[in-house]
């Protein structure tokens, strides 16, 4: 097998605006692995707050592609999580094409799911909250994902409430300090349909992430509180669900077992991903198909996906079969 990594520059429909970061374009390395007759593609895919990640760089630079003759050889490395996940993913992307089987196959799941993802809305203006949703069509999406910072998010979330009447997701992405904080948010917006409020406080924060969740009348999701670790008693006690992303977890084998273990422990899972190509959505939404709720429209925020592996009619997402078994 021959490996290669080249990179992409993805452009934005939008500036993508979350609390920790911003960025209007990505660049996300793909591997690729091949041998004469078969290939396999895998996306490098960073977070907005790790837009750009010196120790990824320094990584690739140095990586030894020798090393890799199997999927345990990639989970075994000591290699950043996002560049695990495009290893692994470019290997069952080549064993599935030699096989003529997907990624369903080989996980032994159910084949061609179909999902429903959110839209998301990142942190705006708010007078620019209204063009936003009409720009995007966000009406047509049963629930949207509205990203909050510590700056007036009660009047950003009222703005969207007053021009989508679907049901809110609201992440904030570490933005608070204390559930106090917290929960005096959710008792002014006791009248708006919310199905979970994500990552309110900070990642290792257990003292009051334990408190919030007693509390609180909202699912509390956590988000950077689970990065490639097996999920533990910290996550049990602090949340009522957790996002599962491939990128994060070092590669759809570790989330898949992450949604095992949740599934489990009783917690709720929510399958998220990064702003990143349809390369990632559709193993994601295979890996991914048992979740309780999909954040998934991560390649929908790009002005072209050059891979175009997923459909979406109106937030209901399937696999495009005319791509064949690369999805």
């Amino acid at each position: 097998m021959k490996w290669s990594i080249h990179p992409t520059e993805l452009k934005l429909k939008n500036k993508w605006s979350i609390n920790g970061g911003s960025v209007q374009t990505k660049k996300h390395p793909i591997i690729t692995v091949s041998d004469d007759q078969h290939t396999g593609h895998g996306e490098i895919a960073l977070s907005t707050k790790e837009a750009s990640n010196d120790l990824i760089v320094e990584q690739l630079k140095r990586i030894d592609f020798s090393q890799f003759g199997s999927q345990s050889d990639i989970q075994q490395s000591r290699l950043h999580p996002a560049i695990k996940h495009g290893l692994e993913l470019a290997l069952i992307h080549y064993l599935v094409d030699k096989n003529n089987s997907n990624i369903s196959q080989f996980f032994s799941l159910k084949e061609n799911p179909s999902i429903k993802t959110n839209f998301s809305i990142p942190i705006l203006p708010v007078d620019k909250v209204a063009n936003y949703i009409e720009q995007n069509s966000v009406h047509h999406y049963e629930s949207c994902k509205l990203k909050i910072d510590g700056q007036k998010p009660l009047d950003f979330i009222r703005e969207v409430a007053r021009n989508y009447k679907g049901t809110l997701r609201i992440d904030a992405n570490e933005c608070f300090t204390t559930a106090s904080d917290c929960l005096a948010l959710i008792n002014k917006l006791h009248d708006i349909q919310v199905d979970f409020f994500e990552q309110p406080l900070g990642r290792d924060n257990l003292q009051e992430s334990e408190l919030l969740k007693k509390e609180s009348p909202w699912p509390i999701i956590g988000d950077e509180s689970l990065q490639n670790e097996d999920i533990n008693s910290f996550h049990v006690t602090c949340f009522d669900g957790l996002n599962v992303k491939l990128a994060k977890a070092g590669g759809p084998t570790q989330a898949l077992r992450q949604i095992q273990q949740c599934q489990k422990l009783g917690l709720k899972v929510l399958v998220g991903c990064m702003v990143e190509t349809s390369l990632n959505i559709s193993a994601a939404m295979q890996v991914g198909q048992q979740a309780d709720w999909f954040d998934l429209d991560g390649f929908l925020l790009l002005e072209n996906d050059p891979y175009e592996l997923v459909k979406n009619n109106h937030g209901n997402l399937t696999l495009n079969p005319s791509k064949g078994s690369r999805s």
